[in-house]
């Protein structure tokens, strides 16, 4: 309730109607907030949401598989002094660039006039600072006494995004038009398209646990691998980071010939740009399989704590273990991933609209993945009285 309060006060002086008309130019802002739970296509409190919060925790993720022990050993007043500087500096930079979108659109609010332009630009970009600094609060408040974590921030976001990333897309293509045929078609593969997210979202690979410390009927345990190792966070970044070299070009370069592959062929609507498009899906499926899982630390946790594979080594040789069972579950999760995002693009190629469904079908995906994760929590909370002692 108050991250949505937030996104309706509109950032002080600025006019509304111009502001959303500048920002909806930038496609690759409008859909970076779209899924990090912003509204960077409107000038309000909340716009930078949960963005730099979530961009800081991968970044900090990816730190520890670098250096695991050293970041381990960090006291934990450290190790959150550094997440929390990491989201200031990504609030900073983020901030910067939509109020320097909105540049000549603000020398006219009244906040410049009065305090001067420079002034005014550094009074937005603290505001915008601000809100995004109490977002990662709540959501600290939420993954402590609430239910879903940082996921549930994102979910409103998401949800109501699903019918302009249907319709428009990135806004870069054709409209989906909704006449009978498509509906039909729409209706049926998404529901086809739930059922398999959510059963491929909890399908894991067990790996059986010889637990010797332990004396009773649950000895046998194991240690899953899930079969969407990377979640649907792929999706969340894949587009932003294949939108990036487009806005390299400037009128100065736009004769280069790097430059010329660029606008020709990373675009969404020829063969070669979607193969491109596939193959950032999968370096990100493996990246965030990492960085969600990290081999290394689990292998650490299993040496400490006695439990092993059986004819496994403890240490290095378990760890490397996991790195294949994690690769092999990988390669199958990241067909699953290429496969929904650059199917609806090769139908695009012939069929005008239906490109847009590799866009709302990889949200629709972040949403389901979110969702199903509350309700195994609820589940979880719901049973916890339910075990009897051993």
């Amino acid at each position: 309730m108050v991250l949505e309060l937030g996104r309706q006060i509109v950032l002080p002086g600025m006019d509304a109607s111009q502001a959303e008309q500048a920002l909806r130019n930038n496609t690759l802002m409008k859909l970076f907030g779209n899924v990090t739970g912003g509204q960077m296509s409107s000038p309000t409190l909340f716009s930078l949401g949960v963005g730099p919060y979530m961009t800081s925790m991968i970044l900090w993720q990816a730190v520890t598989l670098f250096n695991s022990e050293g970041i381990q050993n960090l006291p934990e007043e450290v190790s959150g002094f550094f997440q929390r500087l990491i989201t200031l500096i990504i609030a900073i930079l983020q901030g910067f660039q939509m109020v320097y979108t909105l540049r000549k659109i603000l020398a006219a609010t009244p906040i410049a006039k009065i305090f001067g332009t420079q002034a005014a630009f550094v009074l937005i970009i603290l505001m915008l600072v601000g809100g995004a600094m109490l977002v990662a609060w709540m959501a600290d408040v939420n993954a402590n006494l609430g239910i879903g974590g940082l996921g549930m921030m994102i979910v409103p976001s998401l949800a109501t995004s699903l019918p302009s990333m249907l319709t428009t897309g990135l806004g870069i293509g054709d409209r989906f038009e909704y006449t009978t045929v498509n509906v039909v078609i729409l209706v049926i593969v998404t529901l086809i398209f739930v059922s398999f997210t959510v059963y491929l979202n909890r399908a894991e690979m067990r790996l059986p646990l010889q637990r010797p410390l332990v004396e009773n009927d649950y000895a046998g345990s194991y240690l899953p691998i899930r079969f969407l190792t990377a979640g649907a966070m792929p999706f969340m970044f894949s587009t932003s980071i294949f939108m990036i070299p487009t806005y390299l070009i400037t009128a100065n370069n736009q004769n280069q010939p790097w430059a010329r592959f660029i606008n020709d062929y990373l675009t969404y609507d020829n063969l070669t740009g979607i193969i491109i498009y596939g193959a950032v899906i999968v370096f990100l499926g493996y990246a965030f399989a990492f960085v969600n899982f990290l081999p290394t630390d689990v292998a650490k946790n299993l040496r400490n704590s006695g439990d092993y594979f059986y004819n496994v080594a403890p240490g290095d040789a378990t760890e490397q273990l996991l790195i294949r069972r994690l690769m092999f579950m990988t390669f199958f999760g990241n067909c699953y991933l290429v496969f929904v995002a650059i199917t609806p693009l090769l139908v695009g190629l012939n069929v005008s609209g239906y490109a847009n469904m590799s866009f709302y079908f990889g949200n629709l995906m972040i949403l389901i993945t979110m969702i199903d994760n509350v309700i195994e929590q609820v589940r979880a909370l719901a049973n916890k009285n339910n075990y009897s002692l051993l």
